[in-house]
């Protein structure tokens, strides 16, 4: 088992706690779509390590319904396929 992103670069760390979601990917689309239920919001840890989701990919609900980030959204680096957890971090946002 890989991440889908494979081995991508500018991976770094927020340096403090942050709210995410769980996510799964869903299919050859590689379209990430938000877990439901209760454990779908978790609270990160400072060390947790997150690489930049390329605009070709997608967060949706369960629906189906796109979800745009208001900022960037950031992918956790060190999960395994199919689940994960992403951010929406202002986009001025710099790891560490």
């Amino acid at each position: 088992m890989s991440h889908f992103l494979g081995n991508t670069p500018g991976v770094g760390v927020i340096g403090r706690p942050h709210a995410a979601v769980s996510v799964k990917v869903k299919g050859k689309n590689l379209i990430l779509d938000i877990v439901d239920g209760h454990s779908s919001v978790k609270l990160t840890k400072a060390d947790t390590r997150w690489a930049k989701l390329p605009d070709c990919y997608k967060v949706t609900t369960p629906e189906g319904t796109v979800i745009k980030p208001s900022g960037t959204f950031y992918v956790s680096a060190e999960t395994i396929d199919p689940c994960h957890l992403v951010t929406d971090l202002p986009k001025d946002t710099r790891l560490l």
